[in-house]
């Protein structure tokens, strides 16, 4: 069997998902290294992102993960859902497509081949 050690363009371990993070995460952050894999290219999904000046505190990262876990036992009936979280302060382009502006805000965003998205109207609670 012939094989070579280094292909160009082959890749590493360190691309793997196991080295990735957000992909082990129940309530991952959104950022530019992780949105095409926790959202943009998935197919199926609706992702609900927390737009926040800061990383979630406890209660709400809770909430969140309940809300997955009570969408990802419906998987196989209706929409599918991925829950994630976005820090404005740090993400300004997407914060400002979104229309974000200073309180914790949730966005629907429909990755598919034209992005669509809808905010939610109202504080963010259960």
């Amino acid at each position: 069997m012939y094989s070579e050690v280094f292909v160009p363009g082959g890749g590493s371990s360190l691309d793997s998902s196991a080295t990735k993070q957000w992909m082990t995460e129940i309530f991952p952050e959104m950022y530019s290294k992780s949105a095409k894999d926790i959202c943009l290219a998935t197919e199926g999904y609706l992702c609900v992102i927390l737009l926040t000046n800061q990383a979630p505190e406890k209660d709400t990262k809770a909430i969140f993960e309940q809300l997955n876990v009570k969408y990802d036992v419906k998987m196989d009936r209706g929409a599918k859902f991925k829950f994630m979280w976005l820090n404005a302060a740090v993400e300004k382009a997407w914060a400002s497509t979104f229309g974000y502006e200073d309180a914790d805000k949730v966005v629907i965003l429909n990755p598919g081949k034209r992005k669509r998205f809808t905010a939610h109207d109202g504080p963010v609670e259960k």
